[in-house]
């Protein structure tokens, strides 16, 4: 169904992807404000199957309603509830395949499953777009990973889907150009899209966007350092003996356990 209606359901992953990330956006619990975002198309995994998706690349914060100030996500470890997010891109692609007649060529089995969404934080813009930048212009099957073309079959190299390292695959001719084909989109089919704060027709919002984020930067208390000579005076209290509620004995420490960061609910 994906390869037969593959221009409709491209343009629907990108709808349905910003839709769902926006609607828990904007709920006060997550993050009260709208976000921005850049979406890129691919279509193949690591063995070069079909498999359309999408990857966002999204800033660490949104846009008040009001648009005069930038909203701080309540942890670095995570933007939005990713479960919450796996059911609504769910519900939201089943909405929109409806209306454009595809749904029942979907699988009522699909609706009942568990879908994953992938989330985690990439890093600073500076780290995050040299290495996203290359997604943009890849093909699915580079020359430098074709190794052998003898009479027929092709032998070329594919990363594992388990650990560090590469494997090699041999499949005839035909079968490989098959698999190169079916990643080769059609004419006027769009791969990369903008979409919340950052798309095309909020450019004018971009330079409040850049104030307010220098104000937060400026605005972020820094670390206090204490001067060494004070550092050398200080010493710490002595711990008070701490005994057991039970037979009354002296517990004896051996390690402090640090709370686990929180994680996406």
């Amino acid at each position: 169904m994906a390869r037969a209606h593959q221009h409709c359901l491209d343009t629907l992953l990108f709808q349905t992807a910003a839709a769902a990330l926006q609607a828990l956006a904007l709920d006060p619990r997550s993050l009260g404000g709208q976000l921005g975002m850049v979406g890129v198309l691919h279509t193949w995994p690591r063995d070069l199957a079909s498999h359309p998706h999408v990857h966002s690349l999204v800033p660490s914060g949104a846009l008040a309603p009001e648009g005069l100030h930038w909203l701080s996500p309540r942890s670095a470890a995570w933007l939005v509830p990713v479960r919450a997010l796996s059911t609504l891109f769910r519900g939201t692609c089943k909405a929109a395949l409806t209306p454009a007649g595809l749904c029942d060529l979907v699988s009522p089995q699909v609706w009942h499953k568990d879908w994953v969404t992938h989330c985690q934080p990439a890093g600073t813009g500076t780290a995050v777009l040299p290495s996203f930048a290359p997604y943009l212009s890849r093909l699915a099957l580079t020359t430098n990973r074709l190794e052998m073309l003898e009479d027929g079959p092709v032998t070329f190299r594919v990363k594992k889907h388990a650990g560090a390292g590469w494997k090699r695959l041999t499949r005839p001719a035909e079968a490989c150009i098959h698999r190169f084909l079916q990643h080769v989109l059609p004419r006027g089919c769009i791969t990369v899209r903008y979409s919340g704060v950052l798309s095309p027709s909020r450019r004018q919002v971009l330079p409040q966007i850049s104030t307010l984020l220098a104000a937060c930067l400026s605005n972020a208390p820094a670390p206090e350092r204490i001067p060494l000579r004070n550092r050398q005076q200080t010493r710490p209290a002595p711990a008070q003996e701490r005994c057991c509620r039970t037979c009354g004995g002296p517990l004896v420490f051996f390690v402090r356990l640090a709370p686990h960061p929180r994680e996406p609910p």
